[in-house]
C-alpha cells in the first residue's frame, strides 16, 4: 500500500517523463504498452475472451489484441453503445485513444433505470471539449400512458417492449467544461491521446495528456455503476482505444474537506489515499469458468429441499393477507406486498415455476434482501413484460443491473399463458438467472449484499394473480 501511495503522489511529476518516452516510441506499440504495463495494480478492462461480458450494439465494436475499436458503419441515426457488465465504485481508468471522427463518450458509474434510461457520469473524448465532465440525469421511471391499460401492473409496460435497451437520458448537465486547445488535443484528430478517468469517493476527475481537465465533488453521488462507451449519432468514422486498463480501489479519503461543485481551478487533485478493495476482481476467464461450473451444478436435481409443502405458508411471513395457499400453489393478488422467508440465505440455487394472469401482470423474486416499511430492498429477479428474467435493484438506485439489448428476444422466452420455470443462482459475488432454460443474466456483483431474505412479490396495479409452485432450494458451500 505504501508503494501505491508513493506512486500516486509522484504521478504528476513522473507523467511528463513517461509521456516523452511514449512519444519517442510511438512507432513501436509493443514498447509503448510495456511502459503502461509497468504501472502497478492496473488490469485490462476486457479479458482475452473478448466482449463476452459486455452488452450493447456489439456489432459496432470489436476487440483484437487488446485494442477496442468502435466502427458503427454508415452513419447511424442513433447512438451506439457498449457497456461492460461489471460495476465499479472507486477506480482509475486509463487508456489511449485515436479517432478519425471528432468526439465520443466514456460513461462511468452508469446504470439503467426503467424503462431504459442510461444515467450516470460522462467524460467527453476528443472533439472541441475533450475532458469535459457531464451527468446524465434520471427522469420518470415509467412512460405516462395516453389511455388506461387494463390488465397491466404499471403504466407504460406494453410500450416498453419496443424501447431500445438504452435511450436518451431525461437530461444531460455539464458539470465542468473543458477546451481541447488547453490540453494539446489538436484538430483534425487522428493523434494518440492519453486519458485518465477517476471516481475517487465523491470526487470525479478527468485528465487529458497529463492535465486535469475536470475535478468535481458531487453531492448526491451515484457510488458505483458500469463503465461504457457511446459513439454519437451520424458518426461515420471509427475509434481505436488501446491500453484500456482499470485499477479498482477501496475506500478513498481526501486530505481536507472541499466544497461541492467544480474544483478544477484552485484545488489540488492530489493527496488522496485509498485502501485496497475488500474483494477480488475476477478476470473474464475466471468469470466464464465459474459460470460453467455453477450452471452444471444447477443442472442436477439432488440436494434440494422444498420451501413450500403445497399445503400452507409455514416458513414464510407477510404483513398483509394478499397471499394464500391454494391447490398446491402460492397465490398472490395485487398490492405491492411481499411474502418473505423466515430465514436469511446467502449462497444457494433456487428453482421453481410461476404463472401470471393476465400476462401483463408484474411480479418478482427478491434475493438477499431486507424488509423495509414499504416492501423490500435488494436484488430482484424481475417478472413481467418486458422485464422477465432481468436483475433489478428493488428500492435502490442501482436500477437494471444487467441491461437487455433486445427485449423482444426476452419476451419470446415467456410462456404467456402457462407456467415459467426459473433458476436463480447466488454464489459469493456471482449471480446467474435462468428463464425457461435460457440464461438471462450472468453478473459478478462486488457491491451487493451477500446474504438476506427471499421474497415473492405481487406488484400494485390492476387486477391480476401470480402463482408460484415447486419452490426448492439447495444451499451452496
Amino acid at each position: 500500500m505504501k508503494g501505491f501511495l508513493r506512486f500516486t503522489s509522484s504521478w504528476r511529476s513522473l507523467f511528463g517523463k513517461l509521456w516523452v518516452i511514449t512519444l519517442i516510441f510511438a512507432t513501436c506499440p509493443a514498447l509503448t504498452r510495456t511502459v503502461w504495463a509497468a504501472d502497478g495494480g492496473f488490469e485490462p478492462l476486457f479479458g482475452a475472451t473478448g466482449l463476452d461480458h459486455a452488452v450493447g450494439d456489439k456489432g459496432a465494436w470489436s476487440l483484437h489484441e487488446g485494442v477496442l475499436t468502435g466502427h458503427p458503419g454508415p452513419a447511424p441515426a442513433s447512438s451506439t453503445f457498449l457497456l461492460k457488465i461489471e460495476r465499479f465504485g472507486n477506480f482509475i481508468l486509463k487508456f489511449r485513444v485515436r479517432a478519425n471522427d471528432p468526439q465520443f463518450d466514456v460513461l462511468f458509474r452508469a446504470t439503467i433505470q426503467p424503462p431504459g434510461q442510461l444515467i450516470g457520469y460522462v467524460a467527453e473524448i476528443g472533439g472541441q471539449h475533450a475532458g469535459t465532465l457531464q451527468f446524465r440525469k434520471p427522469g420518470p421511471m415509467f412512460i405516462k400512458p395516453k389511455e388506461s391499460e387494463p390488465g397491466h401492473a404499471a403504466p407504460g409496460f406494453p410500450d416498453a417492449v419496443g424501447i431500445p435497451f438504452v435511450e436518451k437520458a431525461y437530461a444531460e448537465t455539464t458539470l465542468v467544461s473543458s477546451d481541447s486547445a488547453n490540453v494539446g488535443v489538436s484538430s483534425p484528430s487522428g493523434q494518440w491521446v492519453e486519458y485518465e478517468i477517476s471516481g475517487l469517493g465523491d470526487h470525479l476527475l478527468t485528465t487529458v495528456n497529463g492535465k486535469v481537465t475536470a475535478h468535481y465533488r458531487v453531492k448526491d453521488r451515484w457510488p458505483e455503476g458500469m463503465i461504457g462507451f457511446r459513439l454519437p449519432p451520424e458518426m461515420a468514422g471509427s475509434v481505436e482505444i488501446q491500453d484500456l486498463q482499470v485499477k479498482v480501489l477501496g475506500e478513498v479519503t481526501w486530505p481536507e474537506e472541499a466544497p461541492l461543485g467544480n474544483l478544477t481551478e484552485g484545488h489540488s487533485a492530489e493527496g488522496w489515499k485509498a485502501s485496497p478493495p475488500d474483494f477480488h476482481r475476477v478476470t473474464d476467464e475466471e468469470w466464464s469458468e465459474e459460470t460453467r461450473q455453477l450452471l452444471n451444478e444447477a443442472s442436477h436435481d439432488e440436494g434440494y429441499r422444498s420451501l413450500y409443502d403445497g399445503k400452507d405458508l409455514q416458513g414464510w411471513h407477510t404483513a398483509a393477507t394478499f397471499w394464500t395457499s391454494e391447490d398446491g400453489t402460492i397465490l398472490g393478488e395485487p398490492r405491492n406486498v411481499f411474502l418473505v422467508t423466515d430465514k436469511d440465505y446467502s449462497d444457494f440455487i433456487l428453482k421453481g415455476s410461476l404463472r401470471l394472469t393476465p400476462p401483463g401482470g408484474n411480479s418478482g423474486i427478491q434475493i438477499r434482501s431486507a424488509v423495509i416499511p414499504d416492501g423490500m430492498r435488494g436484488d430482484q429477479y424481475d417478472v413481467g413484460i418486458p422485464w422477465w428474467g432481468q436483475i433489478y435493484g428493488e428500492s435502490t438506485t442501482r436500477g437494471i443491473m444487467v441491461p437487455v439489448d433486445d427485449r423482444m428476444k426476452r419476451v419470446a422466452l415467456v410462456h404467456a399463458d402457462g407456467w415459467n420455470d426459473y433458476v436463480i443462482i447466488c454464489k459469493g459475488d456471482h449471480l446467474i438467472g435462468v428463464l425457461n432454460g435460457q440464461v438471462t443474466y450472468d453478473f459478478v456483483d462486488y457491491y451487493g449484499e451477500k446474504t438476506g431474505l427471499i421474497g415473492l412479490q405481487i406488484h400494485a396495479g390492476a387486477a391480476m394473480k401470480v402463482y408460484f409452485k415447486d419452490l426448492r432450494l439447495r444451499e451452496l458451500p
